[in-house]
């Protein structure tokens, strides 16, 4: 564990060194290549295996797509901005990583966590006039691309975003789980938007590229992110529709 360790006391103290404009242009830069890593990410898993699509394929990109998910990096990079203010401040503490167990334990338990958080958030979110203001905008594109991920109304950024400092401020994570956590996301974010099912028949228990494409078609259901245990227990998994 030691280049392990002295791997995250540089990074702390990169961290602590930083300035506050230092910091917001780290932030912009880290979302922008989430955004291009997941997009390319995307499409490199979509050409090996054409006969997996399980959505129509999705139209031309448009140009408000574009600027929405402009907007979506701001959004996030203040998200990290605010993170990393909280972080110098103690307000949010991040421990070094004393194993492997602990950095499973931290990531397993930050993305059960962030499950149920994040399927209570989803359902509220398709509450009738919160729909209308805010996340049907995610919901115009039907049929996803991995760019869609990205492709959301401001103020759910600022929102999820601020769930998971909360989250963060009361976990007090090591280091290796969080950003294997943080990885994790990206990947289910990306699985979800682009409209494939890698696995045949879909895994049982995590939610894979069926159930969010489905969402994105029936948005009366299908609301977990990393699971579909809520949806199950809660009774809003979909039927697989015909195809």
């Amino acid at each position: 564990m030691q280049p392990l360790a002295q791997a995250e006391a540089l990074l702390q103290q990169w961290l602590l060194g930083l300035g506050p404009v230092e910091a917001a242009g780290w932030a912009v830069l880290l979302n922008l290549a989430q955004v291009l890593a997941c997009v390319v990410g995307g499409w490199a898993l979509q050409r090996p295996w054409p006969d997996r699509r399980i959505a129509p394929a999705p139209p031309a990109l448009t140009v408000a797509e574009v600027q929405t998910t402009a907007l979506t990096v701001l959004g996030s990079a203040a998200i990290t901005w605010l993170g990393w203010w909280a972080f110098c401040m103690g307000w949010i503490v991040v421990v070094p990583t004393s194993g492997p167990l602990r950095a499973v334990g931290d990531a397993v338990g930050l993305l059960l966590t962030m499950d149920a958080a994040l399927y209570a958030g989803h359902r509220m979110a398709h509450w009738g006039p919160l729909f209308g203001r805010v996340h049907a905008l995610h919901h115009r594109y039907s049929l996803v691309r991995p760019l869609t991920l990205f492709v959301v109304h401001p103020a759910e950024v600022l929102g999820f975003g601020g769930l998971w400092l909360g989250v963060l401020a009361l976990w007090q994570p090591c280091w290796s789980g969080m950003i294997a956590y943080l990885m994790l996301n990206g990947i289910w974010g990306t699985l979800g938007h682009f409209g494939m099912e890698l696995l045949p028949g879909g895994p049982a228990l995590l939610t894979g590229g069926r159930h969010h494409a489905d969402h994105h078609r029936y948005p009366h259901g299908n609301f977990g992110f990393y699971t579909n245990l809520w949806d199950r227990l809660l009774g809003s998994r979909l039927p697989r529709p015909e195809r």
